[in-house]
């Protein structure tokens, strides 16, 4: 029964994505959710931008957007590293929801905030600085 129940589970939230609904729980930073469905907050997504062109720059640390972000847009959440680095991360910002407990990912394009190729300069980066 739990194995049929999960069965169900898994293949329901494969049909909302494949439907181009989000079906995750909460929200990413620079969306709102609206009809099951991802959709750019205009405000919101200028700072991930931002967010993604800071640590392009020579030197740039999270810890120095972070700073930056809080001294120049202040939000209900403090501006944390941690926080910072979910967004650089995050590949919802090119239309692409990684599911890792489906080991599935889904295409939401018009959830696309920064281009592929600012992503796959700063998943290099974050890649360098890993090592």
């Amino acid at each position: 029964m739990y194995k049929k129940n999960r069965t169900l589970i898994r293949n329901g939230i494969i049909k909302e994505f494949n439907e181009g609904n989000y079906a995750s729980p909460g929200c990413p930073y620079g969306y709102i959710k609206k009809n099951r469905k991802l959709v750019v907050n205009d405000h919101e997504a200028v700072i991930v931008r931002l967010i993604h062109f800071l640590y392009l720059e020579d030197n740039v640390t999270q810890k120095d957007i972070a700073i930056y972000l809080n001294a120049n847009f202040r939000q209900r959440k403090f501006w944390t590293i941690k926080r910072v680095h979910k967004i650089l991360q995050n590949s919802v910002y090119i239309g692409i929801v990684e599911r890792e407990d489906l080991q599935m990912s889904f295409a939401l394009p018009d959830a696309r905030i920064v281009s592929k190729s600012v992503k796959t300069s700063v998943m290099k980066k974050l890649t360098r600085k890993s090592k």
